[in-house]
């Protein structure tokens, strides 16, 4: 419970919604929408489009494998050839009941290779008939920037064409998300960028404003309660607020990785909730990557004279 912990953002109930509806369009024949969703790291897009994809898992229909929704995601430097490749991999592991590599018996390794073997044209060809074959209704491609990452005009032009063929050809969308600069591979096609009905941006959580600091502990506050201890712990009191943020500089990535090994921390210790100690220990297991130099649970412990509660 504590490692699957998810809260949705009020951007991010947008983005579902608006996803279910671009299915729910293209199910009529009309033209696909695409959307775009851009954020720096750590602002929680992985962790989104991977529950949005949990969400709506597949199923057979006679026989059938059926897949509403297909999640990829795109290591750097992955050309259009690599993306046909990761895509085929997906929807055919698919086919086999989400079995892993390793799993896989001689013949269905065999399969494996043969089916992602070729050219991009032949390539690009089967991934337009397993999309249609599997009834995938909208792709989800993470980190998408990686496929025209290398910056130049005919690398990102290229890559353009072969979403805006997918996508033309089969009538299924795509969510195309990763960093700012993936902007650059939608405006820079006409064709495409005229599909890209829909623009997102996630950001990391600020707190200056009124509104802000409202926003921010309210998704702490639904955090806490996804996780699985009797008693909640205070989150929402304004100098645990203070010190969360300020330790989490407002990632979403940061604030959940100290979170959940503050979590385990408190189970350890059959706790029926978390301390400042938990705190502490969760931002100690991730201070490297946290803007803070100096443990703000550990002031704040001296502060409340040694109190452990928060």
């Amino acid at each position: 419970m504590v490692a699957s912990a998810f809260v949705t953002r009020k951007v991010t109930t947008t983005i579902a919604e608006k996803i279910d509806y671009v299915r729910a369009i293209r199910r009529t024949g009309a033209e696909p929408s695409c959307i775009l969703v851009s954020g720096l790291q750590g602002t929680g897009k992985s962790t989104f489009l991977s529950q949005y994809e949990g969400a709506n898992p597949p199923h057979r229909e006679k026989g059938t494998i059926i897949r509403p929704v297909l999640y990829a995601s795109f290591p750097s430097n992955t050309a259009p050839i690599g993306a046909a490749k990761i895509i085929l991999r997906r929807l055919f592991f698919e086919q086999l009941g989400h079995l892993d590599e390793p799993q896989l018996t001689e013949p269905q390794y065999k399969a494996l290779k043969a089916f992602t073997s070729g050219d991009l044209f032949d390539l690009t060809v089967r991934v337009k008939q397993q999309l249609l074959a599997q009834r995938v209704e909208v792709v989800l491609n993470d980190e998408f920037q990686h496929v025209a990452e290398r910056g130049r005009e005919k690398s990102v032009a290229k890559a353009a064409d072969w979403v805006k063929e997918l996508v033309k050809d089969t009538n299924v969308p795509f969510v195309m998300a990763g960093m700012p600069s993936i902007s650059i591979l939608v405006e820079g096609n006409h064709q495409l960028s005229d599909i890209t009905k829909y623009r997102f941006e996630l950001s990391f959580f600020r707190y200056e404003k009124e509104s802000e600091k409202l926003a921010f502990k309210d998704f702490v506050a639904r955090l806490e309660l996804a996780f699985p201890f009797n008693r909640e712990a205070g989150f929402a009191r304004p100098h645990i607020l203070l010190a969360l943020f300020n330790a989490s500089g407002g990632s979403l990535r940061q604030l959940g990785r100290m979170l959940i090994d503050a979590a385990f921390h408190a189970i350890d210790r059959n706790a029926e909730f978390m301390t400042v100690d938990d705190l502490a220990f969760g931002f100690a297991e991730n201070a490297v990557n946290s803007p803070l130099a100096k443990n703000p649970f550990s002031d704040l412990l001296a502060l409340l004279g040694g109190m452990q509660q928060l």
